[in-house]
C-alpha cells in the first residue's frame, strides 16, 4: 500500500510539473501570437504606406513630365517670338529684310 501511495504521489507530482510546463508553453505561445499579430499589423501599415508613396511618386513623375513638355513648348514659343522681334527690328533698318516672311 505504501508503494502505491508513493507511486501515486510521484505520479501526481509529475503530472503537476507537466501541467506547469504546458501552462508556461501556452503562455509563451500566447505572447508570441500577440507579437506576431502586431508584426502583421505593422507590415500591413508599411505596405499601405509604400503603396501610397508609390502612387504619389507616379503622380509627381507624371506632373514633372507634363511640366517638362509645357516648358519645352513655352521655350519654343519664346524662341519664335525672339526671332520675330529680331526680324521686325532688322526690317525697320534694312528694307531688303522687310520683304522676307518670318514664321
Amino acid at each position: 500500500e505504501n508503494d502505491l501511495e508513493v507511486a501515486a504521489t510521484k505520479c501526481d507530482q509529475e503530472m503537476a510539473e507537466k501541467d506547469n510546463e504546458i501552462d508556461e508553453v501556452s503562455d509563451d505561445l500566447e505572447v508570441k501570437v500577440e507579437v506576431l499579430a502586431k508584426m502583421q499589423e505593422k507590415m500591413k501599415n508599411y505596405a499601405e504606406r509604400y503603396n501610397r508613396l508609390r502612387d504619389e511618386f507616379d503622380q509627381l513623375r507624371t506632373t514633372a513630365s507634363s511640366n517638362d513638355r509645357e516648358k519645352h513648348r513655352l521655350e519654343q514659343q519664346i524662341a519664335k517670338a525672339k526671332q520675330r522681334n529680331r526680324a521686325r527690328a532688322l526690317s525697320k533698318t534694312d528694307p531688303n529684310i522687310a520683304a522676307m516672311k518670318v514664321k
